[in-house]
């Protein structure tokens, strides 16, 4: 039912559903301060380096990036708003290419 769910309202099954969420709860965790191993390693990753590998890829920043857009200090050069939270070259409502600063 999930499966059915999922390809219905996502077009993509609980793999890839699951496989792109990881990235984005990960962020969420280095938001809040917890370290880029214990999230690395924590989320499944096979290394630290995979994990970089993965957020690189898919946001377009390191994972150091998202540590430092932490509410409390703010990201160099956003005026202390985060510069994540969707994929790099993307836009969430027509999905055009666009840069993400």
């Amino acid at each position: 039912m999930l499966s059915r769910l999922l390809r219905r309202e996502f077009g993509m099954t609980f793999p890839q559903w699951r496989t792109r969420s990881r990235p984005y709860h990960a962020l969420r965790l280095l938001a809040d301060g917890t370290p880029v191993t214990t999230v690395a390693l924590g989320g499944g990753w096979s290394s630290v380096g995979a994990f970089i590998d993965v957020l690189r890829r898919s946001f377009g920043h390191p994972p150091r990036a998202a540590t430092a857009a932490r509410p409390d200090r703010g990201a160099i050069g956003t005026g202390g708003q985060r510069s994540w939270g969707r994929p790099h070259g993307r836009t969430p409502a027509s999905g055009a290419s666009t840069t993400v600063q």
